[in-house]
């Protein structure tokens, strides 16, 4: 039988050796390579007075600033030295500026920043699960701050995020209208591959087809609308057709109309022509208060590096999966784990067996 401290260190070998703790799957959304503190401004004087608010229990204090958003506990700061400090003291300050530095910067840049409370991103950073699977979730949906993992970020319709003008088309609305949710001004950057440059506002798909529904009255309602836009969209084009055909015939070169992109049309895209995909998504840790630790997901290496079709369909036997080989593949190598579930995890996956057992034929050869 294995000593604990065996145990422990063939654990530690297996994840060091197996594993992987970065993944590029980040580099596809909004990251930034080096440590980001956030600018939090320094107060000018040392002034120490906090007034009458100060005399309340420091419970409630925390209870009260943590309903404010980062941009207001930012300001209140600055107000005394003795507020500074208990801000700055409070969990969900404290903790989100010291591990999750990155998503505060990207709520920043994408003006966001003012829409969420801290006891709101708190209370996200304290769970794991994907909100859209329950797998490991090392990444936030920025005008939800709903926590997601990279597969669904990909397939899940509802975690897509579309442009004011376009929401605005395919749900038969005003752009105003989305004054009412969460609006993201995109960050430039390269985003899976593609080079973004300009400055757009986005909304969730999700909250905006919630939206429409409210203020269209429901479903039906809004169903309707939408149709009576494509309606008069397709009849316009056939309009302008028509026109052209005609110029066409009376010697008059002009260019061929451009067929609109109907609303149902829109929504309906495929994910890899998705214009902004992974644009409002950004990696975010979670937080073990129990266990005292900070986990930013793990990727098996044995799945990253391809195993072979014969190990694949072992490996799907074992979990009885009715998915395609290919896209198991792909969607177990961008899958990310805890820590437990890694070392769990590679018990099972043939293509970390394969490469354990290339790693003690190794260490055997070179003792």
């Amino acid at each position: 039988m294995l000593s604990s401290t065996k145990h422990d260190d063939i654990r530690s070998q297996k994840l060091r050796k197996l594993s992987r703790a970065t993944s590029q799957l980040d580099m596809c959304m909004i990251s930034y390579p080096k440590a980001c503190p956030i600018a939090l401004g320094r107060l000018s004087a040392r002034q120490s007075s906090g007034g009458t608010m100060m005399k309340l229990p420091l419970e409630l204090l925390y209870n009260i600033f943590s309903s404010l958003e980062f941009e207001s506990l930012g300001k209140l700061r600055l107000v005394s030295y003795v507020i500074k400090q208990t801000v700055e003291a409070m969990p969900a300050f404290k903790c989100m500026v010291e591990h999750a530095s990155t998503a505060l910067r990207a709520l920043g840049e994408s003006n966001l920043i003012s829409e969420f409370s801290a006891a709101q991103l708190y209370q996200v950073l304290r769970i794991d699960r994907c909100v859209g699977c329950a797998d490991y979730g090392p990444f936030l949906l920025l005008p939800t701050i709903e926590r997601c993992c990279f597969n669904c970020l990909t397939d899940n319709l509802s975690m897509r995020v579309i442009s004011t003008s376009a929401a605005a088309n395919c749900f038969a609305l005003s752009t105003r209208s989305f004054r009412d949710i969460p609006r993201l001004y995109s960050i430039p950057g390269e985003y899976d591959g593609q080079r973004r440059s300009r400055r757009q506002r986005l909304v969730s798909t999700r909250m905006a087809r919630e939206l429409a529904v409210k203020l269209h009255g429901g479903e039906d309602e809004m169903k309707a609308k939408v149709d009576a836009k494509s309606y008069r969209m397709h009849t316009a084009y056939l309009n302008k057709r028509r026109d052209w055909v005609a110029m066409r015939e009376t010697g008059f070169d002009s260019p061929f109309p451009e067929r609109p992109v109907l609303p149902n049309e829109v929504l309906d895209l495929p994910d890899d022509e998705d214009p902004f995909r992974y644009m409002a998504s950004t990696p975010f840790p979670s937080l073990n208060h129990q266990a005292g630790s900070v986990e930013r997901g793990l990727w098996c290496q044995g799945c990253f590096e391809q195993p072979s079709l014969e190990e694949l369909e072992a490996h799907l036997h074992s979990r009885s999966l009715d998915v395609e080989e290919g896209e198991e593949l792909v969607r177990m190598s961008r899958k990310a784990f805890s820590e437990q579930e890694m070392l769990d995890h590679i018990d099972e996956c043939p293509g970390a067996q394969r490469l354990w057992s290339e790693f003690n034929v190794s260490e055997k050869s070179h003792a």
